[in-house]
């Protein structure tokens, strides 16, 4: 009789393969790498820095 194949999970999964690579897999969220890109497009933060400038004048102005 063959013998039953072992569950393999997510878990199990990173496991081997950090075994295999002896390098531990990172998990990076969307945030992390969404503000990482970001981070490399200088004329986005330029664009940023400028829309919040505007933002605050406009809070402070007199009404």
């Amino acid at each position: 009789m063959a013998e039953p194949a072992t569950e393999l999970t997510l878990d199990s999964a990173s496991l081997l393969a950090a075994e295999e690579h002896e390098v531990a897999i990172v998990g990076r969220s969307p945030w992390y790498l969404a503000w990482r890109r970001l981070r490399r497009n200088w004329v986005a933060l330029v664009s940023l820095g400028v829309f919040i400038l505007i933002v605050v004048a406009c809070a402070l102005a007199p009404v």
